[in-house]
């Protein structure tokens, strides 16, 4: 079965990927804000059905009992002053029956029941149901099991050895922007792409990671340095 590492989020990634998932999953709109004090608050929706504050927690290598002590040292004094109807915590640690037990006891009666906790395996299986979402968020993509392995098995094919110790470095540290979701249409609707630009404005960088999307939707990359009969030796 396919998962993600959802360790290779930003914390701003987390947050994003949380407030498209949620608001499909408990079916209203959620409110992002910027970085900054935030009262507990980082995803909220209010409306006649009352206040749902969602709070995301990426601490990916935290163990269960540190998430549980400092969500209950830092966090319950500010849910108790938001008094908000519905307090649902996602995080990219994993609980143990027990420990959602412990947490649901501690921040009642905000957080309704266990359910309302979602560590990184509910969170990975309810975007296992959603693809579209998935492919909308090109880190969370990237950080698909599938998908990497995928670019794993591409070796043979990345004859460079720059290219292949330049791939998974830029993967970790890209952030795709306008430029390269235009660079993947004209992909799609036409099949050529060319990246042109003066230096400094990271066209290698956007042609690594096209790239990079191509080998995870099973096409194959051939790196070409002179001419494209250097295709047919590979």
């Amino acid at each position: 079965m396919d998962s993600f590492d959802l360790g290779r989020l930003t914390d701003h990634d987390f947050e994003v990927v949380c407030r498209d998932l949620f608001s499909d999953v408990l079916g209203t709109p959620l409110e992002i804000f910027p970085r900054g004090r935030d009262r507990g608050i980082d995803l909220r929706y209010t409306g006649p059905s009352g206040t749902t504050v969602v709070q995301c927690k990426h601490w990916p290598r935290a163990t269960q009992t540190t998430l549980i002590r400092r969500l209950i040292k830092n966090e319950l004094h500010k849910v108790r002053a938001l008094a908000a109807d519905r307090y649902v915590v996602a995080k990219t640690v994993g609980l143990t029956v027990d420990g959602k037990e412990k947490l649901c006891r501690a921040f009642a009666p905000y957080v309704r029941d266990t359910g309302d906790l979602y560590g990184a395996d509910e969170i990975v299986a309810e975007l296992l149901h959603r693809p579209d979402l998935v492919r909308r968020h090109f880190r969370l993509w990237l950080s698909s099991t599938s998908v990497l392995q995928a670019v794993l098995n591409q070796d043979r094919y990345l004859r460079s050895s720059w290219l292949q110790k330049r791939l998974p470095s830029v993967a970790d540290t890209f952030v795709p922007h306008e430029g390269f979701e235009r660079a993947k249409q004209l992909l799609d609707a036409q099949q050529v792409c060319v990246i042109a630009g003066i230096p400094g404005v990271d066209k290698t960088t956007v042609a690594l990671m096209l790239a990079t999307w191509l080998m995870g939707n099973n096409y194959e990359v051939h790196e070409i340095s002179q001419d494209v009969d250097e295709i047919g030796t590979h």
